[in-house]
Protein backbone atom coordinates (compact mmCIF):
# COMPACT_ATOMS: atom_id res chain seq x y z
CA UNK A 1 0.00 0.00 0.00
CA UNK A 2 2.95 2.32 0.59
CA UNK A 3 3.80 2.07 -3.12
CA UNK A 4 0.29 3.19 -4.15
CA UNK A 5 0.27 5.99 -1.56
CA UNK A 6 3.63 7.35 -2.72
CA UNK A 7 2.45 7.29 -6.34
CA UNK A 8 -0.79 9.13 -5.48
CA UNK A 9 1.20 11.79 -3.60
CA UNK A 10 3.54 12.35 -6.55
CA UNK A 11 0.70 12.55 -9.07
CA UNK A 12 -1.23 15.05 -6.93
CA UNK A 13 1.90 17.13 -6.41
CA UNK A 14 2.72 17.16 -10.13
CA UNK A 15 -0.89 18.05 -10.99
CA UNK A 16 -0.35 21.20 -8.93
CA UNK A 17 3.16 21.95 -10.17
CA UNK A 18 2.23 21.53 -13.84
CA UNK A 19 -0.63 24.04 -13.53
CA UNK A 20 0.92 26.55 -11.14
CA UNK A 21 4.53 26.90 -12.33
CA UNK A 22 6.19 27.34 -15.69
CA UNK A 23 9.80 26.46 -14.85
CA UNK A 24 9.71 22.97 -16.34
CA UNK A 25 10.43 21.43 -19.73
CA UNK A 26 7.86 19.54 -21.80
CA UNK A 27 9.45 17.68 -24.70
CA UNK A 28 7.45 15.69 -27.27
CA UNK A 29 8.12 11.95 -27.40
CA UNK A 30 8.03 9.83 -30.54
CA UNK A 31 4.62 8.52 -29.41
CA UNK A 32 1.71 10.75 -28.35
CA UNK A 33 3.26 11.62 -25.00
CA UNK A 34 5.78 14.03 -23.50
CA UNK A 35 8.81 14.02 -21.23
CA UNK A 36 8.19 16.36 -18.30
CA UNK A 37 11.30 17.51 -16.46
CA UNK A 38 12.24 19.89 -13.64
CA UNK A 39 15.78 21.10 -13.07
CA UNK A 40 17.03 20.44 -9.54
CA UNK A 41 19.85 22.96 -9.48
CA UNK A 42 20.67 22.46 -5.82
CA UNK A 43 21.86 18.90 -6.56
CA UNK A 44 22.86 19.50 -10.20
CA UNK A 45 20.28 17.01 -11.41
CA UNK A 46 16.97 16.79 -13.23
CA UNK A 47 13.66 15.13 -12.37
CA UNK A 48 11.96 13.40 -15.30
CA UNK A 49 8.68 11.56 -15.91
CA UNK A 50 6.57 10.63 -18.95
CA UNK A 51 3.15 12.24 -19.29
CA UNK A 52 0.22 12.25 -21.66
CA UNK A 53 -1.74 15.49 -21.95
CA UNK A 54 -5.36 15.61 -23.02
CA UNK A 55 -6.01 17.64 -26.20
CA UNK A 56 -8.45 20.33 -24.99
CA UNK A 57 -8.42 20.43 -21.18
CA UNK A 58 -4.64 19.90 -21.14
CA UNK A 59 -5.03 17.47 -18.23
CA UNK A 60 -1.88 15.45 -17.45
CA UNK A 61 -1.83 11.67 -17.01
CA UNK A 62 1.46 10.82 -15.30
CA UNK A 63 3.21 7.61 -16.28
CA UNK A 64 5.53 6.12 -13.71
CA UNK A 65 8.32 5.32 -13.08
CA UNK A 66 10.09 8.64 -12.63
CA UNK A 67 13.80 9.27 -12.82
CA UNK A 68 16.63 11.37 -11.45
CA UNK A 69 19.00 12.40 -14.25
CA UNK A 70 22.47 13.17 -12.88
CA UNK A 71 25.15 13.79 -15.50
CA UNK A 72 24.89 10.69 -17.72
CA UNK A 73 23.13 8.52 -15.12
CA UNK A 74 19.40 7.79 -15.23
CA UNK A 75 18.32 6.54 -11.80
CA UNK A 76 14.84 5.26 -10.99
CA UNK A 77 13.39 7.45 -8.25
CA UNK A 78 10.93 6.62 -5.48
CA UNK A 79 7.82 8.81 -6.01
CA UNK A 80 7.82 10.27 -2.50
CA UNK A 81 11.54 10.95 -2.66
CA UNK A 82 10.88 12.81 -5.92
CA UNK A 83 8.32 15.04 -4.20
CA UNK A 84 10.73 15.81 -1.37
CA UNK A 85 13.50 16.72 -3.83
CA UNK A 86 11.22 19.12 -5.71
CA UNK A 87 9.88 20.72 -2.52
CA UNK A 88 13.46 21.26 -1.38
CA UNK A 89 14.14 23.02 -4.69
CA UNK A 90 11.12 25.25 -3.97
CA UNK A 91 12.51 26.11 -0.50
CA UNK A 92 9.34 24.72 1.04
CA UNK A 93 8.88 25.28 4.79
CA UNK A 94 9.53 22.24 6.99
CA UNK A 95 5.92 22.20 8.17
CA UNK A 96 4.66 21.82 4.60
CA UNK A 97 7.06 18.95 3.88
CA UNK A 98 5.90 17.28 7.10
CA UNK A 99 2.28 17.69 5.99
CA UNK A 100 3.03 15.95 2.67
CA UNK A 101 4.62 13.05 4.54
CA UNK A 102 1.66 12.94 6.94
CA UNK A 103 -0.78 12.88 4.03
CA UNK A 104 1.13 10.03 2.39
CA UNK A 105 1.14 7.96 5.59
CA UNK A 106 -2.58 8.57 5.97
CA UNK A 107 -3.27 7.48 2.39
CA UNK A 108 -1.34 4.29 3.17
CA UNK A 109 -3.52 3.70 6.25
CA UNK A 110 -6.69 4.36 4.23
CA UNK A 111 -5.72 1.93 1.47
CA UNK A 112 -4.77 -0.72 4.02
CA UNK A 113 -8.09 -0.22 5.81
CA UNK A 114 -10.26 -0.28 2.68
CA UNK A 115 -8.38 -2.54 0.24
CA UNK A 116 -10.84 -5.45 0.40
CA UNK A 117 -14.01 -3.44 -0.16
CA UNK A 118 -13.05 -0.66 -2.55
CA UNK A 119 -14.65 -1.93 -5.75
CA UNK A 120 -18.17 -1.92 -4.30
CA UNK A 121 -17.94 1.81 -3.63
CA UNK A 122 -17.12 2.58 -7.26
CA UNK A 123 -20.18 0.72 -8.52
CA UNK A 124 -23.55 2.02 -9.66
CA UNK A 125 -25.43 1.66 -6.34
CA UNK A 126 -24.54 3.43 -3.11
CA UNK A 127 -25.95 5.50 -0.22
CA UNK A 128 -25.35 8.98 1.19
CA UNK A 129 -23.06 7.81 4.01
CA UNK A 130 -21.08 5.44 1.78
CA UNK A 131 -20.52 8.26 -0.69
CA UNK A 132 -19.43 10.65 2.07
CA UNK A 133 -16.84 8.15 3.29
CA UNK A 134 -15.49 7.29 -0.15
CA UNK A 135 -13.02 10.08 -1.00
CA UNK A 136 -10.07 7.72 -0.76
CA UNK A 137 -7.47 9.74 -2.67
CA UNK A 138 -8.78 13.23 -2.02
CA UNK A 139 -8.51 16.41 -4.06
CA UNK A 140 -6.14 15.72 -6.96
CA UNK A 141 -5.07 19.39 -7.05
CA UNK A 142 -4.00 19.43 -3.38
CA UNK A 143 -0.37 18.55 -2.59
CA UNK A 144 -1.34 17.04 0.79
CA UNK A 145 -5.03 16.04 0.49
CA UNK A 146 -5.05 13.70 3.49
CA UNK A 147 -2.96 15.64 6.00
CA UNK A 148 -4.55 15.88 9.46
CA UNK A 149 -2.15 17.74 11.73
CA UNK A 150 -3.39 17.17 15.28
CA UNK A 151 -4.74 13.62 14.97
CA UNK A 152 -2.69 10.75 16.34
CA UNK A 153 -2.49 7.60 14.18
CA UNK A 154 -5.27 5.98 16.23
CA UNK A 155 -7.43 9.11 16.09
CA UNK A 156 -7.00 9.28 12.33
CA UNK A 157 -8.44 5.77 11.96
CA UNK A 158 -11.22 6.41 14.48
CA UNK A 159 -12.37 9.85 13.34
CA UNK A 160 -11.82 9.80 9.56
CA UNK A 161 -14.51 9.09 6.96
CA UNK A 162 -12.10 7.27 4.63
CA UNK A 163 -11.53 4.57 7.26
CA UNK A 164 -15.28 4.15 7.88
CA UNK A 165 -14.90 5.94 11.21
CA UNK A 166 -17.79 6.19 13.64
CA UNK A 167 -18.10 7.74 17.09
CA UNK A 168 -20.42 8.74 19.91
CA UNK A 169 -20.64 12.33 21.11
CA UNK A 170 -19.36 13.77 24.37
CA UNK A 171 -22.18 15.31 26.45
CA UNK A 172 -22.05 18.03 29.11
CA UNK A 173 -24.35 20.11 31.26
CA UNK A 174 -23.45 23.76 30.79
CA UNK A 175 -24.63 26.76 32.80
CA UNK A 176 -26.98 28.78 30.57
CA UNK A 177 -25.15 31.98 31.52
CA UNK A 178 -22.05 30.82 29.62
CA UNK A 179 -23.95 29.38 26.65
CA UNK A 180 -25.06 31.01 23.45
CA UNK A 181 -27.61 29.06 21.45
CA UNK A 182 -29.95 29.96 18.62
CA UNK A 183 -32.42 27.82 16.72
CA UNK A 184 -34.68 28.61 13.77
CA UNK A 185 -36.16 25.12 13.98
CA UNK A 186 -39.32 24.14 15.83
CA UNK A 187 -37.15 22.82 18.68
CA UNK A 188 -34.60 24.56 20.87
CA UNK A 189 -30.99 23.41 20.69
CA UNK A 190 -31.34 21.97 24.19
CA UNK A 191 -34.36 19.89 23.14
CA UNK A 192 -32.52 18.68 20.04
CA UNK A 193 -29.54 17.53 22.11
CA UNK A 194 -31.80 15.98 24.76
CA UNK A 195 -33.52 13.95 22.05
CA UNK A 196 -30.19 12.25 21.32
CA UNK A 197 -30.30 10.72 24.80
CA UNK A 198 -33.85 9.36 24.77
CA UNK A 199 -32.61 5.76 24.71
CA UNK A 200 -29.95 6.31 27.36
CA UNK A 201 -30.65 5.16 30.90
CA UNK A 202 -29.40 8.32 32.61
CA UNK A 203 -30.98 10.88 34.87
CA UNK A 204 -31.40 14.12 32.92
CA UNK A 205 -30.56 17.14 35.05
CA UNK A 206 -33.74 19.13 35.60
CA UNK A 207 -32.01 22.28 36.85
CA UNK A 208 -33.36 25.16 34.74
CA UNK A 209 -29.96 26.86 34.93
CA UNK A 210 -28.27 24.16 32.84
CA UNK A 211 -28.62 22.94 29.26
CA UNK A 212 -27.19 19.95 27.43
CA UNK A 213 -24.18 20.62 25.23
CA UNK A 214 -22.51 18.22 22.78
CA UNK A 215 -18.96 17.95 21.50
CA UNK A 216 -16.95 15.83 19.11
CA UNK A 217 -14.88 13.59 21.45
CA UNK A 218 -11.61 14.99 20.05
CA UNK A 219 -12.96 18.51 20.59
CA UNK A 220 -13.90 17.60 24.17
CA UNK A 221 -10.32 16.50 24.92
CA UNK A 222 -8.97 19.69 23.34
CA UNK A 223 -11.30 21.95 25.34
CA UNK A 224 -10.49 20.10 28.57
CA UNK A 225 -6.91 21.39 28.27
CA UNK A 226 -7.95 25.05 27.97
CA UNK A 227 -7.56 27.12 31.15
CA UNK A 228 -10.94 28.84 30.81
CA UNK A 229 -12.75 25.51 30.47
CA UNK A 230 -10.85 24.09 33.46
CA UNK A 231 -12.03 27.09 35.47
CA UNK A 232 -15.65 26.56 34.40
CA UNK A 233 -15.46 22.92 35.46
CA UNK A 234 -13.96 23.84 38.82
CA UNK A 235 -16.87 26.26 39.34
CA UNK A 236 -19.39 23.57 38.26
CA UNK A 237 -20.48 25.71 35.34
CA UNK A 238 -19.61 22.75 33.14
CA UNK A 239 -20.43 19.23 34.29
CA UNK A 240 -19.26 16.31 32.17
CA UNK A 241 -21.81 13.60 31.38
CA UNK A 242 -19.48 11.58 29.15
CA UNK A 243 -19.46 9.78 25.82
CA UNK A 244 -22.71 8.02 24.94
CA UNK A 245 -25.76 8.14 22.71
CA UNK A 246 -26.33 7.28 19.05
CA UNK A 247 -23.52 6.71 16.59
CA UNK A 248 -22.36 9.52 14.34
CA UNK A 249 -20.22 9.16 11.23
CA UNK A 250 -17.62 11.60 9.86
CA UNK A 251 -18.40 12.93 6.38
CA UNK A 252 -16.13 14.38 3.68
CA UNK A 253 -15.15 17.44 5.73
CA UNK A 254 -14.13 15.25 8.75
CA UNK A 255 -15.55 17.71 11.29
CA UNK A 256 -19.16 17.38 10.08
CA UNK A 257 -20.83 14.27 11.50
CA UNK A 258 -23.95 12.52 10.23
CA UNK A 259 -26.46 10.36 12.08
CA UNK A 260 -28.64 8.19 9.80
CA UNK A 261 -30.70 7.30 12.88
CA UNK A 262 -31.48 10.94 13.74
CA UNK A 263 -31.34 12.40 10.22
CA UNK A 264 -29.16 15.25 11.42
CA UNK A 265 -25.67 16.59 10.79
CA UNK A 266 -23.47 18.45 13.26
CA UNK A 267 -20.58 20.65 12.20
CA UNK A 268 -18.02 20.91 15.01
CA UNK A 269 -15.00 23.09 15.57
CA UNK A 270 -11.95 20.85 15.28
CA UNK A 271 -8.62 22.54 15.95
CA UNK A 272 -7.02 20.21 13.41
CA UNK A 273 -5.07 21.41 10.37
CA UNK A 274 -6.89 19.58 7.57
CA UNK A 275 -5.20 20.23 4.20
CA UNK A 276 -5.34 24.02 3.83
CA UNK A 277 -6.81 25.23 7.12
CA UNK A 278 -7.43 24.71 10.83
CA UNK A 279 -11.07 23.67 10.82
CA UNK A 280 -12.78 25.69 13.53
CA UNK A 281 -16.12 27.42 13.19
CA UNK A 282 -16.11 31.17 13.76
CA UNK A 283 -18.69 33.28 15.59
CA UNK A 284 -19.48 35.22 12.40
CA UNK A 285 -20.19 31.91 10.66
CA UNK A 286 -22.94 31.17 13.18
CA UNK A 287 -24.68 34.42 12.24
CA UNK A 288 -24.16 33.72 8.54
CA UNK A 289 -25.68 30.24 8.91
CA UNK A 290 -28.88 31.71 10.34
CA UNK A 291 -28.97 34.42 7.66
CA UNK A 292 -28.69 31.82 4.90
CA UNK A 293 -31.49 29.74 6.42
CA UNK A 294 -33.78 32.79 6.60
CA UNK A 295 -32.91 33.80 3.04
CA UNK A 296 -33.73 30.31 1.75
CA UNK A 297 -36.84 29.63 3.81
CA UNK A 298 -38.46 33.06 3.44
CA UNK A 299 -37.38 34.10 -0.05
CA UNK A 300 -35.39 31.73 -2.26
CA UNK A 301 -37.21 28.46 -1.60
CA UNK A 302 -40.56 29.55 -3.13
CA UNK A 303 -38.72 30.90 -6.18
CA UNK A 304 -36.47 27.87 -6.63
CA UNK A 305 -39.33 25.41 -6.01
CA UNK A 306 -41.11 26.98 -8.97
CA UNK A 307 -38.12 27.27 -11.31
CA UNK A 308 -36.12 24.20 -10.25
CA UNK A 309 -38.18 21.87 -8.03
CA UNK A 310 -35.35 19.33 -8.09
CA UNK A 311 -32.80 21.73 -6.53
CA UNK A 312 -32.41 22.26 -2.77
CA UNK A 313 -30.24 24.30 -0.44
CA UNK A 314 -29.05 22.45 2.66
CA UNK A 315 -28.96 24.99 5.49
CA UNK A 316 -27.59 25.26 9.03
CA UNK A 317 -30.50 26.64 11.10
CA UNK A 318 -29.12 26.34 14.65
CA UNK A 319 -25.94 26.52 16.69
CA UNK A 320 -24.60 26.26 20.22
CA UNK A 321 -21.38 27.59 21.75
CA UNK A 322 -19.70 28.21 25.09
CA UNK A 323 -18.94 31.85 25.91
CA UNK A 324 -15.79 33.20 27.56
CA UNK A 325 -15.91 36.81 28.78
CA UNK A 326 -19.34 36.98 27.15
CA UNK A 327 -17.86 36.21 23.70
CA UNK A 328 -18.36 33.00 21.74
CA UNK A 329 -15.37 30.68 22.18
CA UNK A 330 -14.79 29.55 18.59
CA UNK A 331 -13.25 26.12 19.38
CA UNK A 332 -16.46 25.13 21.21
CA UNK A 333 -18.98 25.85 18.42
CA UNK A 334 -21.41 23.23 17.16
CA UNK A 335 -23.53 24.13 14.10
CA UNK A 336 -26.63 22.05 13.37
CA UNK A 337 -27.32 21.18 9.73
CA UNK A 338 -30.51 19.94 8.09
CA UNK A 339 -30.26 16.41 6.70
CA UNK A 340 -33.84 15.85 5.66
CA UNK A 341 -33.42 12.93 3.28
CA UNK A 342 -33.63 9.15 3.30
CA UNK A 343 -30.29 7.68 4.49
CA UNK A 344 -30.62 4.98 1.84
CA UNK A 345 -30.88 7.50 -1.01
CA UNK A 346 -27.90 7.52 -3.35
CA UNK A 347 -26.93 11.15 -2.72
CA UNK A 348 -23.36 11.84 -3.76
CA UNK A 349 -21.12 14.88 -3.79
CA UNK A 350 -19.59 15.41 -7.23
CA UNK A 351 -16.13 14.63 -5.83
CA UNK A 352 -17.21 11.06 -5.01
CA UNK A 353 -18.29 10.58 -8.64
CA UNK A 354 -15.08 11.91 -10.22
CA UNK A 355 -12.65 10.27 -7.74
CA UNK A 356 -10.68 7.45 -9.41
CA UNK A 357 -10.26 4.06 -7.75
CA UNK A 358 -6.62 4.10 -6.54
CA UNK A 359 -6.00 0.62 -7.92
CA UNK A 360 -7.58 0.78 -11.39
CA UNK A 361 -8.48 4.49 -12.00
CA UNK A 362 -12.17 3.65 -12.57
CA UNK A 363 -14.68 6.28 -11.36
CA UNK A 364 -18.30 6.02 -10.26
CA UNK A 365 -19.29 8.16 -13.25
CA UNK A 366 -17.94 5.40 -15.49
CA UNK A 367 -20.06 2.81 -13.66
CA UNK A 368 -23.17 5.00 -13.80
CA UNK A 369 -22.89 5.62 -17.53
CA UNK A 370 -22.26 1.93 -18.16
CA UNK A 371 -25.29 1.02 -16.03
CA UNK A 372 -27.50 3.41 -18.00
CA UNK A 373 -26.10 2.05 -21.27
CA UNK A 374 -26.84 -1.58 -20.39
CA UNK A 375 -30.31 -0.98 -18.93
CA UNK A 376 -31.42 1.20 -21.84
CA UNK A 377 -29.73 -0.76 -24.60
CA UNK A 378 -27.87 2.40 -25.64
CA UNK A 379 -24.30 2.76 -26.94
CA UNK A 380 -21.95 4.08 -24.27
CA UNK A 381 -21.39 7.23 -26.36
CA UNK A 382 -25.12 8.03 -26.31
CA UNK A 383 -25.37 7.08 -22.64
CA UNK A 384 -22.50 9.46 -21.79
CA UNK A 385 -24.22 12.31 -23.64
CA UNK A 386 -27.55 11.67 -21.90
CA UNK A 387 -25.92 11.45 -18.45
CA UNK A 388 -23.98 14.68 -19.00
CA UNK A 389 -26.95 16.62 -20.38
CA UNK A 390 -29.04 15.46 -17.41
CA UNK A 391 -26.32 16.63 -15.02
CA UNK A 392 -26.20 20.04 -16.73
CA UNK A 393 -29.97 20.47 -16.35
CA UNK A 394 -30.24 19.15 -12.79
CA UNK A 395 -27.04 20.41 -11.15
CA UNK A 396 -25.59 23.25 -13.23
CA UNK A 397 -28.67 25.17 -14.43
CA UNK A 398 -30.14 26.11 -10.99
CA UNK A 399 -26.88 27.54 -9.62
CA UNK A 400 -26.03 29.34 -12.84
CA UNK A 401 -29.56 30.79 -12.93
CA UNK A 402 -29.34 32.04 -9.33
CA UNK A 403 -26.17 33.97 -10.15
CA UNK A 404 -27.38 35.19 -13.53
CA UNK A 405 -30.72 36.34 -12.11
CA UNK A 406 -29.87 37.77 -8.68
CA UNK A 407 -26.07 37.99 -8.49
CA UNK A 408 -26.04 35.37 -5.71
CA UNK A 409 -23.10 33.00 -6.18
CA UNK A 410 -22.72 29.65 -4.45
CA UNK A 411 -19.26 28.22 -3.84
CA UNK A 412 -20.38 25.04 -5.57
CA UNK A 413 -17.16 23.07 -5.82
CA UNK A 414 -17.08 19.28 -6.07
CA UNK A 415 -17.50 18.65 -2.35
CA UNK A 416 -20.35 21.14 -1.82
CA UNK A 417 -22.56 20.15 -4.76
CA UNK A 418 -24.46 16.88 -4.42
CA UNK A 419 -26.75 14.94 -6.73
CA UNK A 420 -29.36 12.32 -5.98
CA UNK A 421 -29.03 9.36 -8.34
CA UNK A 422 -31.79 7.05 -9.51
CA UNK A 423 -31.25 4.35 -12.12
CA UNK A 424 -27.79 5.79 -12.67
CA UNK A 425 -28.95 9.35 -13.47
CA UNK A 426 -28.97 12.63 -11.50
CA UNK A 427 -32.58 13.48 -10.57
CA UNK A 428 -32.07 16.09 -7.83
CA UNK A 429 -29.27 18.38 -6.70
CA UNK A 430 -28.27 19.96 -3.38
CA UNK A 431 -25.89 22.70 -2.35
CA UNK A 432 -24.38 22.68 1.14
CA UNK A 433 -22.15 25.20 2.92
CA UNK A 434 -23.63 28.30 4.49
CA UNK A 435 -20.21 29.95 4.36
CA UNK A 436 -20.12 29.80 0.56
CA UNK A 437 -22.72 32.45 -0.33
CA UNK A 438 -21.60 35.62 -2.13
CA UNK A 439 -23.65 38.43 -3.59
CA UNK A 440 -22.81 41.29 -5.94
CA UNK A 441 -23.06 44.68 -4.28
CA UNK A 442 -25.87 46.80 -5.76
CA UNK A 443 -27.07 44.08 -8.13
CA UNK A 444 -30.30 45.58 -9.62
CA UNK A 445 -32.39 42.38 -9.55
CA UNK A 446 -31.27 41.57 -6.02
CA UNK A 447 -32.21 45.05 -4.81
CA UNK A 448 -35.56 44.81 -6.58
CA UNK A 449 -36.29 41.40 -5.02
CA UNK A 450 -36.03 42.78 -1.46
CA UNK A 451 -34.69 39.62 0.19
CA UNK A 452 -34.33 41.37 3.54
CA UNK A 453 -31.10 41.81 5.48
CA UNK A 454 -28.41 39.66 3.88
CA UNK A 455 -25.42 41.63 5.15
CA UNK A 456 -24.09 38.54 6.97
CA UNK A 457 -23.42 36.96 3.57
CA UNK A 458 -20.22 37.83 1.69
CA UNK A 459 -20.72 41.05 -0.28
CA UNK A 460 -18.10 41.67 -2.97
CA UNK A 461 -17.63 43.34 -6.34
CA UNK A 462 -18.90 41.76 -9.55
CA UNK A 463 -15.32 41.25 -10.77
CA UNK A 464 -14.27 39.45 -7.58
CA UNK A 465 -17.30 37.16 -7.50
CA UNK A 466 -17.07 36.40 -11.23
CA UNK A 467 -13.50 35.26 -10.65
CA UNK A 468 -14.22 33.05 -7.62
CA UNK A 469 -17.48 31.65 -8.98
CA UNK A 470 -15.78 30.81 -12.27
CA UNK A 471 -13.10 28.84 -10.41
CA UNK A 472 -15.29 26.94 -7.93
CA UNK A 473 -18.30 26.31 -10.13
CA UNK A 474 -16.81 26.05 -13.62
CA UNK A 475 -13.18 24.94 -13.23
CA UNK A 476 -13.25 22.93 -10.01
CA UNK A 477 -16.61 21.31 -10.60
CA UNK A 478 -17.99 21.40 -14.17
CA UNK A 479 -14.66 20.89 -15.93
CA UNK A 480 -13.77 18.08 -13.49
CA UNK A 481 -16.95 16.27 -14.52
CA UNK A 482 -16.09 16.77 -18.20
CA UNK A 483 -12.62 15.39 -17.51
CA UNK A 484 -13.94 12.36 -15.60
CA UNK A 485 -16.44 11.46 -18.33
CA UNK A 486 -13.85 11.92 -21.08
CA UNK A 487 -11.46 9.65 -19.16
CA UNK A 488 -13.97 6.79 -19.50
CA UNK A 489 -13.18 6.70 -23.21
CA UNK A 490 -16.90 6.69 -24.05
CA UNK A 491 -16.83 10.23 -25.46
CA UNK A 492 -14.20 12.87 -26.21
CA UNK A 493 -13.45 16.08 -24.32
CA UNK A 494 -14.27 18.03 -27.48
CA UNK A 495 -17.77 16.56 -27.77
CA UNK A 496 -18.50 17.21 -24.08
CA UNK A 497 -17.29 20.79 -24.37
CA UNK A 498 -19.45 21.29 -27.48
CA UNK A 499 -22.47 20.07 -25.48
CA UNK A 500 -21.57 22.51 -22.67
CA UNK A 501 -21.23 25.41 -25.11
CA UNK A 502 -24.63 24.58 -26.62
CA UNK A 503 -26.14 24.46 -23.12
CA UNK A 504 -24.59 27.83 -22.19
CA UNK A 505 -25.56 29.49 -25.47
CA UNK A 506 -29.16 28.35 -25.00
CA UNK A 507 -29.32 29.42 -21.36
CA UNK A 508 -30.73 32.89 -22.01
CA UNK A 509 -33.61 31.67 -24.17
CA UNK A 510 -34.47 28.71 -21.94
CA UNK A 511 -34.31 30.44 -18.56
CA UNK A 512 -35.04 34.07 -19.53
CA UNK A 513 -32.28 35.62 -17.49
CA UNK A 514 -29.13 37.70 -17.92
CA UNK A 515 -26.36 36.01 -19.92
CA UNK A 516 -23.53 38.39 -18.96
CA UNK A 517 -21.60 35.77 -16.97
CA UNK A 518 -22.21 33.04 -19.56
CA UNK A 519 -20.81 35.24 -22.33
CA UNK A 520 -17.81 36.04 -20.14
CA UNK A 521 -17.04 32.35 -19.55
CA UNK A 522 -17.16 31.60 -23.26
CA UNK A 523 -14.90 34.51 -24.22
CA UNK A 524 -12.17 34.60 -21.57
CA UNK A 525 -8.72 33.70 -22.92
CA UNK A 526 -7.91 31.83 -19.71
CA UNK A 527 -9.84 30.63 -16.67
CA UNK A 528 -8.89 31.21 -13.01
CA UNK A 529 -7.32 28.37 -11.05
CA UNK A 530 -6.68 28.19 -7.33
CA UNK A 531 -2.98 27.48 -6.83
CA UNK A 532 -3.10 25.16 -3.82
CA UNK A 533 0.61 24.37 -3.94
CA UNK A 534 1.63 28.04 -4.04
CA UNK A 535 -0.93 28.82 -1.33
CA UNK A 536 0.59 26.15 0.90
CA UNK A 537 4.17 27.22 0.16
CA UNK A 538 3.20 30.72 1.33
CA UNK A 539 1.67 29.41 4.55
CA UNK A 540 -1.83 30.82 3.99
CA UNK A 541 -4.76 29.53 6.07
CA UNK A 542 -7.84 29.79 3.87
CA UNK A 543 -10.36 30.06 6.70
CA UNK A 544 -8.45 32.60 8.78
CA UNK A 545 -7.22 35.06 6.13
CA UNK A 546 -9.46 37.84 4.73
CA UNK A 547 -11.65 36.70 1.83
CA UNK A 548 -9.69 38.68 -0.75
CA UNK A 549 -6.33 37.14 0.26
CA UNK A 550 -7.19 33.61 1.38
CA UNK A 551 -5.56 31.89 -1.60
CA UNK A 552 -3.21 32.43 -4.49
CA UNK A 553 -4.72 32.13 -7.96
CA UNK A 554 -3.14 31.56 -11.35
CA UNK A 555 -4.68 31.08 -14.81
CA UNK A 556 -5.21 27.93 -16.82
CA UNK A 557 -3.19 27.50 -20.02
CA UNK A 558 -6.30 28.04 -22.11
CA UNK A 559 -10.07 28.40 -22.04
CA UNK A 560 -11.37 25.09 -23.44
CA UNK A 561 -14.74 26.65 -24.30
CA UNK A 562 -13.20 29.46 -26.34
CA UNK A 563 -10.76 27.04 -27.96
CA UNK A 564 -13.54 24.74 -29.18
CA UNK A 565 -15.71 27.67 -30.34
Amino acid sequence: MIKYANEITLKNFLNCYYREFDNYNLDKNLDDGYQFSINLDSIESRFEISVKISPILKSPIWQLPCYLIKQQERLKLDPLEAVLLITKELNAPKDFIARISDSTMNITAILQNRKHKLDEFFGCQSSFLANEQNLIRGHRLQPDPKSRKGFSADEFIKYSPETNGKLQLHYMYVDKNILETHSLLDKSVNDIFLSFLEKENILIKQDKNYEVFVLHPWQAKYLAKQDEIKKYKAESKIIDIGVMGPWFYPTTSIRTLYSPELNIMLKFSLSIAITNSVRINLAKECSRSLAVHRLYKDHLKPILDKEFPYFNLITDPAYSAIKINNEIFDPSICIIRNADFNPQDDIACIASLTEPNPFNERTRISSLIQYFSVHNNAPTYDAAIYWFETYLSVAIAPILWLYSKYGIALEAHQQNLLVKLEHGLPVESYYRDSQGYYYIKDHPELNKANFGNISDLCEESQEFIDHHFCYYFIVNQLISVIEAIANTGYISERDLIKITISFLNGFLDKYQTCNRFVKKILNLDQLPLKANLRTRLNGLDELQAPLTSQSIYVNTNNNPFKEVI
